[in-house]
């Protein structure tokens, strides 16, 4: 993991070894302290690993209504508080593609059905935002993003079907009132 910070915003970089010379980043999960006891997280797949950008975000044990979108506050949670407090330090792992530890070996492929039985239970805690609201560290992270050819190459077909099943139409309107330009993006998928 790899954090890149900028005063109370956080980018916390979840990047994989593909090979001795590249890197891939899988996903971000972007933090920022709104408050002397409010933050908000978002987790950002990467697009060359999941074909578009998606964004999941925290969301409450039992929701009152499944329409109405909620912020949750995860200051509450401790990894959180221990970032943002001042003994937090950045890991770096001392292992790398060649420097292994003695008793790691590679994991086995799971087939899909039951790697899903293991994860499945999680589902409930999360929702998908259709959203930044974590814009600042979009910004900290975009210009250190990570890719690796071998995983575009591999991946391209996959993706680009998906693209295609998934079409996005982005739509820009620009007001103008006051002196002020205020523009909105709005993103809609049409579904087949």
């Amino acid at each position: 993991m790899i954090d890149k910070a900028e005063g109370d915003t956080h980018a916390l970089v979840l990047q994989a070894v593909v090979s001795e010379s590249e890197n891939q980043d899988i996903a971000v999960i972007e933090m920022e302290k709104q408050g002397s006891e409010s933050a908000v997280l978002q987790i950002v797949g990467d697009e060359d690993i999941y074909g578009e950008e998606t964004i999941l975000e925290p969301r409450e044990e039992a929701p009152t209504q499944s329409a109405r979108e909620v912020v949750v506050n995860v200051w509450s949670w401790p990894a959180v508080r221990h970032i943002y407090s001042p003994a937090y330090a950045v890991w770096v792992s001392p292992w790398s593609w060649r420097l292994r530890p003695v008793w790691w070996r590679p994991w086995r492929p799971v087939r899909w059905h039951t790697f899903y039985g293991y994860h499945a239970p999680y589902r409930r805690h999360y929702v998908v935002a259709h959203h930044h609201r974590v814009v600042r560290a979009r910004r900290i992270y975009s210009p250190v993003r990570t890719t690796s050819v071998v995983v575009r190459t591999r991946h391209q077909p996959a993706v680009v079907k998906y693209r295609a099943a998934h079409p996005v139409v982005r739509t820009t309107t620009v007001e103008r009132g006051n002196g002020r330009v205020k523009t909105t993006r709005t993103t809609t998928r049409r579904r087949r």
